[in-house]
């Protein structure tokens, strides 16, 4: 009888391990993916709150938001107060005013995004502007969802900013999202 509890210890101490192994390997992607398939995101947790009334935020998924210091359910980074990163884009943004000042040539806009969230869209946007010549400059602010853009009104336009940000798979103001581009885009982007 020793030798059978022996394997049925054995086989359960196994198990257990290769469950815990499996579930410590999911990437921020996975859970996202999964999040999004069960219908499980942060916004219809019970005790989420409105994102507008949060105190504290993930760097780098903005809709994980809280009013209490914690981590990030998907990334496990710790999350910092939304009035610091406002303050820290708010500087950006300034120290970019202050460049183009006298610039006669560069005019300021913002884009709007409705959907972003997480900061691995940054790379695709910043991809997607880098192919115009006349995009000065420019700050990707995930938290508020918008670009804070800087073009040569000699070189290009708004709309064709809008329109390049578009066929990236993001929706820009008005300016609809290329249904193809959206569907290449990761999950946390969508």
């Amino acid at each position: 009888m020793e030798p059978i509890k022996k394997l049925v210890k054995i086989f359960h101490i196994v198990l257990f391990s290769s469950i815990f192994l499996l579930s410590c390997s999911k990437t921020d992607k996975d859970k996202i993916e999964s999040q999004k398939q069960s219908g499980q995101t942060s916004m219809n947790k019970p005790d989420t709150i409105a994102l507008k009334d949060a105190k504290y935020v993930c760097p780098m998924h903005p809709l994980e938001r809280s009013m209490a210091p914690g981590k990030c359910s998907i990334c496990r980074m710790n999350l910092v107060p939304v009035a610091d990163l406002n303050k820290e884009m708010a500087e950006k943004n300034e120290k970019l005013r202050k460049k183009y000042a006298a610039n006669k040539d560069v005019v300021y806009f913002t884009v709007g995004l409705p959907v972003i969230k997480s900061d691995e869209c940054i790379p695709i946007l910043e991809s997607a502007l880098s192919k115009d010549a006349g995009v000065m400059d420019y700050n990707v602010d995930i938290l508020n969802r918008t670009i804070y853009t800087f073009i040569s009104k000699s070189k290009t336009n708004e709309n064709k900013v809008e329109q390049l940000i578009a066929d990236a798979g993001f929706d820009a103001n008005n300016t609809k999202a290329n249904p193809r581009a959206v569907s290449n885009l990761p999950a946390g982007c969508k």
